[in-house]
């Protein structure tokens, strides 16, 4: 390498090592200003996985920005950069970083833009890139080859007109897959960082292979440009990494995210090496990709299942939850909550090690793509074509092993036991053999013998594929909730409780949102029977809300009246002195019932009242009734809290 190539690799490292130091400069004056301003997201989105704390401001981007910008200006500005391409990386850059604010500045207000919104607005921004790209190109520069794409094994395929719909599907697709990937700390940041190293590394190849072959060309001049482009977003994004990875003082927010995979995209279309980003870039397309796989999963369940099925349960997916780095938080979150220990104190642990994973992942597949690219330099062709392929396949591998997981991790099935086959038990996984390995294990064991399930929940439960661990919850709950029906006693009692006890590890929206009205129906009455009568209570209120039966009203109504007799019952048999301790118990216990469905009754007679307040048309007598309905309840919460009191054991008493 000569003198002069040294030369220029000694201005691509001066740029990312000023970068580095001008991005910390911004970061320190512009963190404490977000969260002085409170830029934080207050988004409440169904669906939407919740990465961060509120407390946390989202500013990350605009350290990027200012850092990236201010070195580009100033390179610009010595002439190692030409205008030209400055203009088109800044109309990408801060064209998606303004999309990008927008919508962060709408989550302030509690909710983003739609995906409508996003996509109208992304398309905008995209096209205004594309033709800025090919006009500057077609009028400046006539020794490049604009027109063609280079395959694997195909070689150069000429484009013509279709460069601008295809530039501008390569930038949507870039920026939202960056934008998919901001996750966790330092996840996007970090991976971003080492794409723009490998993208330093690689146009460097190319100029010098220009420099080296047909001397000072057009092209090799814009690839030195590219390689000090490069490095200045490297160091921008370790520099941004203090402020988010190491000290969590904020995070990228859309702004940064959808900027910097504008910034990537702009190195691979000015270098014409889209497709060696998609390989060096593999860890942020496989996270898009996986977000592609689920939704169409989801979209062809349904539009394949008859909507009578469809009642049966929720659509097959192939991830736990997309993104795929939600997908393996879920799974080790999972793995650890045998250990005792809080999830808010494990969630941290878990994402560094996702992180640092993403990392080594990312690394990988930048070699990948340096050595294709070496290749290159070195007439060495079939590198790139192999490397491509290799690419490919680290992708295919990364789904695969998520798809897998789910398989292994969030999939159940109900089976006799392994010993001897005369009680049932939950297994994890599935019902194969790999190897001469079982791909499940037991999951929990029950006492539930084999011989008490009927023909039709031998034919309908045995081994049937749970693919989550809601559903295998909801199940085993009715298995033992249909042989609670069919015992008595002590055995009955006990088996209501371990269906409760499944059934109550599901969040009650997940059954209303499946269709499962006859779970909380089931529910309602292990409450009943068990005498948890306001648990019973806020199971059918609940189900009244989604339904509007108005039989559920009458359920409700016999609830409460049973509960009034029951607490009646014990404590006249407390008051009469029948069995002592034993009686007090059942009394204190039935009296608790009863002032916690006392106090339901309570709150809500008042939210109505005060939804009466500012109502003009209310009726006076409603009004009336109502706050003779709340002084009566008030008499009776006293009445029960005094009982409650009176009940309670005194000091030294069993």
């Amino acid at each position: 390498m000569g003198s002069d190539l040294w030369e220029r690799l000694g201005s691509v490292f001066a740029a990312g090592g000023t970068a580095l130091l001008v991005t910390l400069v911004v970061g320190i004056a512009l963190v404490p200003l977000f969260r002085r301003v409170q830029f934080v997201s207050r988004e409440s989105k169904e669906g939407v996985a919740q990465g961060r704390t509120d407390v946390v401001p989202m500013g990350g981007g605009f350290i990027l920005l200012l850092g990236v910008t201010i070195m580009i200006s100033l390179l610009t500005a010595v002439g190692q950069i030409r205008r030209g391409y400055a203009a088109c990386f800044l109309i990408g850059f801060w064209g998606f970083a303004l999309l990008g604010f927008l919508d962060d500045r709408s989550k302030c207000l509690v909710r983003g833009y739609s995906d409508k919104v996003k996509v109208l607005l992304q398309v905008s921004v995209t096209l205004a890139f594309a033709v800025s790209f090919y006009l500057y190109f077609r009028t400046y520069v006539s020794a490049w080859e604009l027109d063609y794409l280079t395959l694997p094994f195909l070689g150069k395929v000429p484009l013509g007109l279709a460069l601008v719909p295809f530039v501008m599907v390569f930038l949507f697709g870039v920026s939202n897959a960056v934008n998919i990937a901001d996750g966790f700390n330092g996840l996007a940041g970090g991976t971003g960082a080492v794409v723009a190293l490998a993208y330093a590394v690689v146009t460097f190849l190319i100029g010098a292979s220009e420099l080296s072959s047909r001397g000072e060309t057009e092209i090799a001049i814009r690839m030195f440009a590219l390689s000090r482009m490069s490095a200045i977003i490297a160091g921008a994004l370790i520099a941004y990494l203090y402020f988010n990875f190491c000290r969590g003082s904020i995070y990228f927010g859309d702004t940064g995210s959808m900027a910097l995979g504008a910034a990537l995209a702009f190195l691979a279309v000015f270098s014409r090496t889209e497709l060696l980003l998609c390989v060096i870039g593999g860890v942020f397309f496989t996270e898009a990709a996986s977000v592609f796989v689920q939704r169409m999963s989801v979209a062809l369940t349904q539009l394949l299942t008859d909507p009578l099925a469809r009642q049966a349960g929720e659509p097959f997916r192939p991830f736990i939850i997309a993104p795929l780095h939600h997908h393996f938080e879920h799974l080790m979150l999972r793995e650890l909550e045998g250990t005792g220990r809080d999830q808010a104190e494990l969630r941290p642990l878990v994402r560094r090690r996702i992180t640092y994973a993403s990392w080594a992942l990312a690394g990988g597949f930048a070699v990948l793509g340096m050595v294709a690219e070496y290749g290159h330099y070195l007439s060495m062709y079939s590198f790139y074509d192999w490397a491509c392929v290799a690419g490919a396949l680290g992708w295919l591998a990364i789904l695969g092993w998520g798809m897998f997981t789910r398989f292994l991790y969030d999939c159940y099935f109900v089976g006799p036991d392994l010993d001897g086959g005369q009680y049932l038990t939950l297994y994890r996984g599935i019902p194969w053999r790999c190897c001469g390995r079982r791909l499940f294990h037991v999951y929990e064991r029950t006492d539930v013998p084999l011989a008490r399930l009927g023909y039709l929940e031998r034919r309908t439960g045995l081994f049937h594929l749970f693919f989550s661990r809601v559903d295998a919850r909801v199940a085993f709950g009715l298995l033992h909730y249909q042989v609670a029906e069919r015992a008595v006693g002590e055995q009955r009692e006990a088996h209501l409780q371990r269906a409760l006890r499944f059934w109550e590890k599901v969040p009650v929206n997940r059954f209303l949102a499946a269709q499962r009205h006859e779970v909380l129906e089931f529910m309602a009455e292990a409450y009943r029977q068990g005498g948890r009568y306001a648990d019973a209570v806020r199971a059918l209120e609940t189900l009244y809300r989604d339904s509007q039966r108005a039989e559920l009203v009458h359920r409700i109504e016999g609830v409460q009246a049973e509960a009034l007799g029951a607490a009646e019952e014990a404590y006249g048999a407390w008051s009469a002195g029948q069995d002592g301790a034993a009686t007090r118990e059942s009394a204190l216990r039935a009296h608790q019932e009863l002032l916690d469905l006392l106090r339901i009754r309570y709150e809500r007679a008042r939210r109505v009242r005060l939804s009466l307040e500012t109502r003009a048309d209310a009726p006076p007598e409603e009004r009336i009734a109502l706050d003779n309905q709340i002084a009566l309840l008030q008499e009776a919460l006293t009445v029960a809290a005094q009982r409650c009191d009176r009940l309670q054991p005194e000091a030294g008493e069993g």
